[in-house]
């Protein structure tokens, strides 16, 4: 049983994020209770893909009793996140912090190597854990990133709208078919694990929606911020078999289709596009060059820099394909 304690300050610091740094975590759980079916059928069509500079990220995640290592949440302005903010904010992590975050890991051999230097304060593995976590979304996430986030946003457009009809006490116990929320301001969620009390304590309280989280809910909880829940998402799922089902990436490839998109958000420099979706600035610039071609954009030079707007054949193909 999961238990979270409201104050009134805590519901008001109540908010959804969007976090590629938990899905990254998440599609590593893979023997956790919460990953189901979706997250099962990604990593089938993925494992072949892993790269080999993943090890150091996956031993520390596997080897955590509770699913995911507090300390790899780090904190991040803002509600929708950059890989890049989200290991800025990790590599910071304090020696302090990682010998109290780690101490649950215990002892003897079976305790990875990496997590004993970490341990030991040897902050120079935070870089190769952030290189870990960089190569995974970089091969295995990019490429799907723009469809789960559209996913996930909608989810929160839903959960948002309950929270203004019903009350936020309502959206909360939405969270979860085996969640309830009491009027005293206390959330109960019947899951699998043992037994954990979070008193928020004015911190607020961080709405994580993950799209491989379907059978549970995940708490994260570091002194001094807020606490973290990743739960799952509700309505139609961006899995593979329903994406492959896009008229628009049917007509110009997933790729440029998720690039067009990402431009039709607001137009935006080569930099900024490869940021909205994950990839290298080679890439975008390369999708780039095929939507301008094709006439699905036109790019712009603004000072120092260019930027790629939707053209009217783009936002024909937004309007009558997507």
């Amino acid at each position: 049983m999961l238990t979270v304690n409201f104050g009134v300050p805590d519901l008001a610091r109540t908010r959804f994020v969007v976090s590629p740094m938990g899905h990254v975590l998440t599609a590593l759980t893979g023997s956790h209770p919460w990953a189901g079916a979706r997250r099962a059928r990604w990593w089938i069509r993925m494992r072949g893909r892993v790269p080999h500079t993943v090890a150091p990220l996956l031993d520390v995640v596997s080897a955590c009793r509770t699913g995911i290592p507090d300390f790899l949440v780090a904190h991040v302005p803002g509600t929708r996140r950059q890989l890049a903010d989200e290991l800025d904010a990790l590599l910071a992590t304090t020696p302090a912090e990682l010998r109290q975050a780690l101490t649950g890991y215990g002892t003897g051999r079976a305790v990875p190597r990496v997590v004993i230097e970490l341990r030991d304060g040897d902050t120079r593995q935070l870089r190769r854990l952030a290189d870990s976590a960089r190569a995974l979304f970089q091969t295995c996430l990019a490429e799907d990133w723009s469809d789960i986030q559209r996913h996930l946003r909608t989810d929160i457009a839903q959960r948002a709208h309950i929270a203004g009809e019903a009350g936020i006490g309502a959206m909360l116990g939405g969270l979860h078919h085996r969640a309830s929320w009491r009027e005293d301001g206390v959330l109960r969620c019947a899951v699998g694990g043992p037994d954990r009390v979070i008193d928020l304590n004015g911190r607020g309280l961080e709405l994580y929606p993950n799209f491989f989280v379907q059978d549970g809910v995940g708490a994260v909880l570091v002194p001094r911020r807020p606490a973290v829940l990743l739960h799952p998402t509700t309505g139609p799922s961006a899995d593979r078999e329903e994406l492959t089902t896009d008229p628009l990436s049917g007509l110009i490839g997933s790729a440029r289709a998720r690039a067009l998109r990402a431009v039709g958000q607001e137009p935006c420099s080569t930099t900024e596009l490869a940021a909205r979706l994950g990839i290298g600035l080679s890439t975008a610039s390369a999708h780039a060059a095929a939507l301008r071609m094709t006439g699905a954009i036109t790019t712009q030079r603004q000072g120092r820099q260019v930027r790629h707007l939707v053209a009217p054949l783009g936002h024909a193909l937004l309007s009558t394909v997507s």
